[in-house]
């Protein structure tokens, strides 16, 4: 359902694998908000990206979620794709203006460290929606 995100292995078998929650007064609007891309960090613990509230979540062993980095004050706009690297370093992508709908302007990447620190790693991209890290962690691929 919405809000969900589900695992589904090769004989069909599928598993939640983390709920979004909508908590009156919390700012997570039920439309609006949900999981919009995930990934994992190095220890297993799943990050999920809460775009229109420009949250990095994070999934803890016990189940619940917990805010593992505020974006906001790197873009204005919705958060999109994420990619962690061997390290634990989270990039994000921002396509810079609200889709669909919104005027088109340049798109952003941010970086979250391993270390906790957040900032804006690029800027002026076209469009960026999709993000791989080379095997080595060496070269982060930002597709346009």
């Amino acid at each position: 359902g919405a809000r969900t995100v589900i695992a589904v292995d090769l004989d069909g078998k599928s598993e939640i694998v983390v709920r979004v929650p909508t908590v009156r007064g919390s700012g997570l609007d039920p439309v609006t908000s949900g999981p919009y891309s995930i990934d994992w960090l190095p220890d297993g613990r799943l990050l999920v990206v809460s775009g229109r509230d420009r949250l990095l979540l994070r999934r803890e062993p016990d189940g619940s979620l917990v805010t593992h980095a505020n974006l906001a004050g790197l873009c204005d706009h919705p958060w999109n794709e994420i990619v962690v690297d061997g390290r634990g370093n989270a990039y994000l992508d921002s396509i810079g203006f609200d889709f669909p709908g919104g005027p088109i302007a340049p798109g952003v990447l941010g970086l979250v460290t391993a270390g906790g620190s957040v900032r804006r790693v690029a800027d002026g991209l076209g469009f960026p929606n999709g993000l791989v890290v080379t095997p080595d962690d060496s070269t982060l691929i930002v597709a346009e």
